[in-house]
């Protein structure tokens, strides 16, 4: 019964352990693709900054967007990077103006509204990619510049060290486990001892005492433990525990 007892503890005790654990690695897991997603947003939100401040420069000259010579060689500045797969400049109203690389929507973006939201991001399995909105002097809508990042780089990263974090969790399983088992036997070892103390102390009040403590020599490790000091200490203090209940008794005789 008791054996059984201690399985179903060991057991319950088991689950927590792998539970535990496994809401660990899904919460970093769950960090780390916000953070990586972030971090990919940030970089693509200064791509795009850094194409607004040339395109503004021209805009604050007087120049439509359509008679800005230089648009192809400011756009394929920054497409060199092998993650980039485009950087699409486009009216308010979604048609393409200038662009380098492959972009998506070629046929155009449909707006939420007729002034499209200062910065947009969208992350999916198809499209990476993060658009911020050029002002002209009067803070009316010239353009928006649409920056795309590869979504099969993107996803191979996430999924890359999401393999890493996975195998750091059971990894950090493997230890704990066995060290759980590990814990179990050393509390089973001295919960058998601490078993022994007490049935001797109960026969010593019981006046059934023999010569013995009724502790197992082979149940103590061997070396300075816990269990040897207990052990020890109560050996010393054994010899008076008898005489005082052998007084007892004499005295109610």
């Amino acid at each position: 019964m008791k054996s059984s007892l201690a399985a179903k503890i060991g057991g319950a005790m088991a689950l927590i352990i792998v539970a535990a654990v496994s809401t660990t690695t899904l919460l970093n897991i769950l960090r780390f693709e916000e953070a990586y997603q972030d971090f990919v947003a940030r970089r693509l939100h200064v791509i795009a900054a850094d194409i607004r401040r040339d395109v503004v420069f021209g805009l604050d000259l007087g120049l439509p967007l359509q008679a800005m010579d230089n648009l192809p060689d400011i756009l394929a500045r920054h497409i060199r990077a092998g993650d980039i797969e485009a950087i699409t400049l486009r009216d308010c109203e979604g048609g393409i103006v200038e662009s380098a690389g492959t972009p998506r929507h070629v046929g155009g973006v449909a707006w939420p509204s007729r002034k499209p939201p200062e910065t947009w991001r969208r992350f999916s399995d198809e499209t990476v990619a993060l658009g911020v909105r050029i002002d002209n002097a009067l803070g009316e809508c010239a353009g928006v510049i649409t920056v795309d990042h590869s979504a099969a780089l993107y996803a191979a990263a996430i999924d890359r060290n999401r393999l890493r974090l996975l195998a750091a969790g059971a990894a950090g399983m493997l230890v704990a486990i066995p060290a759980f088992l590990l814990a179990r036997r050393l509390f089973r070892r001295r919960r058998a001892v601490l078993g022994a103390i007490e049935a001797n102390m109960a026969a010593i009040l019981a006046g059934a005492a023999d010569g013995g403590d009724g502790i197992d020599p082979q149940a103590l490790p061997s070396g300075d433990t816990i269990e040897r000091m207990v052990v020890e200490a109560y050996r010393n203090a054994r010899p008076a525990m008898i005489a005082a209940t052998a007084s007892g008794k004499d005295d109610q005789a």
